[in-house]
């Protein structure tokens, strides 16, 4: 399934986001966020996924997409919700495909984010 990447991130969200915790705690929420969700991507790319390993990486892709739903990144979680989906198939190679998808959504969003001041490269 494809996920639409043109606009992946809700700036509403993010703009209140931004006012209640400050730009600076902000900017290192995103910086966190950035870490965890490239750590999953390497994860789920170095990693041949066992049945037995799945159900701990069912519990990072779970985290991850709530971390994305509560910075409004909203494609983010709806690729990484995609992906809990196929994972709790039993089906792990399926990941592999929505990795794509799932790296592509991530690009998309980061450089948005830097282009607006949010993160930096």
């Amino acid at each position: 399934m494809k996920i639409q990447t043109t606009n992946p991130i809700n700036f509403e969200h993010v703009s209140d986001l931004e006012q209640q915790l400050g730009t600076d705690d902000f900017t290192k929420l995103i910086h966190r966020f950035s870490q965890e969700i490239e750590n999953l991507i390497n994860l789920i790319s170095i990693t041949k996924i066992e049945k037995a390993g799945l159900e701990n990486l069912i519990g990072k892709v779970h985290q991850s997409a709530g971390s994305a739903a509560a910075l409004g990144i909203i494609g983010l979680q709806k690729q990484l919700n995609i992906m809990e989906s196929i994972a709790e198939t039993g089906k792990p190679d399926d990941l592999l495909y929505e990795l794509t998808n799932l790296t592509e959504i991530w690009q998309v969003a980061k450089a948005t984010f830097i282009n607006k001041g949010l993160m930096e490269v």
